[in-house]
């Protein structure tokens, strides 16, 4: 904080003396003005005011309601705990109230629509809370975390988008490479996520009902139109689920992702598909296998430049509808490779894993590769420029103050290449997500892999975990 320019003092709050630190105005966010901290015994607290430690400290010694007394922190963070023993990280969020938060430090209202009314009126305040916890260096994982979700329905509006219906754990698409950073695959009912997005359409767009109705005739049965019926001819031909890909063109360009479907009948459904688009000026036809591919979001006018931003693509290709952010992504797969990820081990390591669990109710479940992810992050974190276009560039820009994130991202650029840090063995991640009865369980595990270094014979400082004690309020966000 001394580096940063913050000037510090000393304060006594509930008789104990708390270091006070005076953000410099570059650093300054809304409210937060300051950053105050101290130790009571074996207890650190941090905050941006001193109400908030004294109210903390009090409570400690109260016998009010505290957060593990709640029925969304017991059946999240509480149940993580039970999970895993000797947890080294637990962690809660009440996700509206966490929003509401960052918003009221920021000084924000919201000029136009208020999202944060819009979540609640759409159902999502059915998320009532969301942690879970973590152990380094079990018998079995590097990493084995839990995250519970406690959303007890019957879900209204938007929320029921996240009705998850169960699936079979099943091996990825064979056309995806061996050599993909990895996947997810998520279990969608494309039906009745059709219907909602259409009371979504009919309530936010259309400005009454029937509207979405009208476009879905209109689409079927008007002269002039494309004379394709939604629900049947496109709608109708999804399978249920949603198989997301992350494939890298190269060590030195970013990760492109890839979405697929898989479809019956792959030709009357491109025949569909081509019919909707045929007469889209912002739609361009590419050259690619059977089906062609349609570049999407491109300027309409004579020349029909790409839009400034990168359009996404789509194909028709090995039973499935391909979308990805560029056509390299869909060339990428366009035939079949030689060896396909589900032929390697980290696909057979998944599958066993799945079947340790609950997967009969799985929803959820995917595998990435270490080293791809801490690439990407380390990529977003180098190039933390004004002008970067990575995601979590976009995210620092967003979050910090401007001071702080142009610091931020100075610091960062002079950063050495990953290629230069990284360091070996690299493992892979496993997820699994599994349907409760009010709410969702994520598995996150790093498996340990055989012979090299593991976390556990690094030389690393002790872990120490303690009980919840009851000093917590109702607070939006908490942790250890």
């Amino acid at each position: 904080m001394a580096l940063a320019g913050a000037q510090s003092a000393h304060q006594t709050i509930a008789g104990v003396t708390a270091t006070v630190y005076e953000l410099p105005a570059k650093f300054q966010f809304g409210s937060l003005r300051q950053v105050i901290h101290l130790r009571k015994g074996s207890l650190l607290v941090a905050a941006s005011s001193a109400s908030a430690i004294s109210a903390v400290l009090e409570r400690g010694s109260s016998a009010g309601e505290s957060l593990a007394d709640r029925e969304p922190f017991r059946e999240t963070t509480g149940r993580a705990t039970r999970d895993l023993a000797g947890a080294h990280v637990r962690w809660f969020v009440e996700p509206i109230g966490l929003a509401r938060a960052i918003r009221d430090i920021a000084g924000a209202r919201p000029a136009g629509t208020d999202y944060l009314r819009l979540l609640q009126q759409e159902g999502f305040g059915a998320l009532q809370g969301v942690g879970g916890a973590a152990v380094l260096a079990t018998t079995t994982d590097e990493i084995s975390g839990r995250m519970y979700v406690h959303a007890p329905g019957p879900y209204r509006g938007a929320m029921r988008l996240l009705n998850f219906p169960d699936v079979d754990a099943s091996e990825p698409p064979t056309f995806v490479p061996d050599n993909a950073a990895g996947f997810l695959t998520l279990s969608v009912d494309w039906r009745k996520t059709f219907e909602t997005l259409g009371d979504l359409f009919d309530r936010h767009i259309g400005g009454r009902p029937g509207v979405f109705e009208a476009v879905i005739r209109a689409t079927r049965d008007a002269r002039d139109g494309p004379r394709v019926d939604l629900r049947r001819d496109v709608i109708g031909r999804l399978d249920n689920g949603l198989w997301i890909v992350s494939l890298r063109q190269g060590n030195d360009q970013p990760l492109n992702w890839l979405h697929a479907v898989r479809v019956r009948g792959e030709k009357p459904f491109a025949k569909a598909i081509h019919k909707l688009c045929a007469n889209d000026t912002a739609v361009r036809s590419l050259r690619f296998g059977e089906h062609g591919m349609l570049q999407l979001g491109v300027e309409s006018g004579r020349d029909r430049q790409p839009a400034p931003q990168a359009p996404a693509v789509l194909t028709i290709h090995h039973q499935h509808l391909l979308v990805a952010q560029a056509p390299s992504s869909l060339r990428a797969v366009e035939r079949m490779p030689a060896i396909s990820l589900a032929d390697g081990m980290d696909a057979d390591d998944m599958l066993v894993s799945l079947k340790q669990e609950s997967s009969r109710h799985v929803f959820l479940h995917g595998m990435f590769r270490n080293e791809e992810i801490f690439r990407e992050t380390f990529r977003g974190l180098r190039d933390g420029t004004k002008d970067s276009k990575a995601p979590l560039s976009r995210a620092l820009r967003a979050t910090l103050p401007a001071g702080l994130a142009d610091d931020a991202c100075g610091t960062m650029k002079k950063l050495p290449e990953f290629d230069k840090l990284r360091r070996k063995p690299a493992g892979t991640w496993l997820i699994t997500g599994v349907n409760r009865p009010k709410g969702w369980l994520v598995i996150v595990q790093l498996p340990r892999q055989k012979g090299g270094r593991t976390i556990a014979n690094e030389e690393r400082v002790p872990w120490q975990t303690t009980g919840v004690r009851a000093i917590a309020p109702r607070l939006a966000i908490g942790g250890q």
